[in-house]
């Protein structure tokens, strides 16, 4: 636990430390319908490509590519990940495109609070938007299982969504919050 166990629950933030945080998902959180066909036979390759727009501040020698393959039912059947120049060294090839925008990402962060945390009855996400956005909000489980979602359209300025939790059982969940391309994503603990 590297020390963990010994501060208190929930860690306050100041002394948290986030080591591997994503900071883009594409194309959504639950991935791409149908990006593969039905049935795919020994040795056949399907290749997607993601476009993301890197911050200048980002230093690229510690991001991690990092992909998964979920079977029908949601679950994850393979996964791996490279470093961008790992990437490029092993044959990088163009598939079919799926964008997600990153330009946005060194403030989406600071737009998006979620309070309570922990929550009982309800979930309010604060949201500070600087330009008319479209915005989405789900909820999923640990497992990334969808439990509520909702599109809200465009948005702009300061806005106050909240989301009842009444029904939820006692565990700890994410709220994905999406403004155009750019999603940010949120650990609540509901009680």
């Amino acid at each position: 636990m590297g020390g963990f166990e010994s501060l208190p629950n929930p860690v306050p933030a100041a002394q948290m430390v986030y080591d591997h945080v994503a900071r883009a998902i594409a194309p959504s959180f639950t991935g791409a319908a149908n990006s593969f066909p039905a049935t795919v036979n020994t040795g056949e390759t399907h290749t997607i490509t993601a476009t993301f727009i890197i911050p200048a501040s980002w230093d690229e020698t510690k991001i991690h590519i990092v992909g998964l393959l979920f079977n029908p039912q949601g679950k994850i059947d393979n996964a791996g990940k490279a470093t961008i120049t790992e990437a490029v060294a092993n044959g990088f090839v163009a598939g079919t495109d799926v964008t997600a925008g990153l330009s946005d990402l060194d403030q989406i962060d600071d737009l998006v609070q979620v309070y309570p945390n922990p929550a009982t009855t309800t979930v309010s996400v604060s949201l500070q938007i600087k330009e008319q956005s479209e915005v989405s909000i789900s909820v999923t489980d640990i497992a990334g299982k969808e439990i509520s979602g909702k599109n809200y359209g465009q948005l702009n300025g300061a806005s106050v969504i909240t989301i009842n939790t009444s029904n939820t059982p006692a565990g700890v969940y994410f709220v994905n919050v999406k403004m155009n391309n750019a999603v940010t994503q949120k650990k609540v603990i509901i009680q």
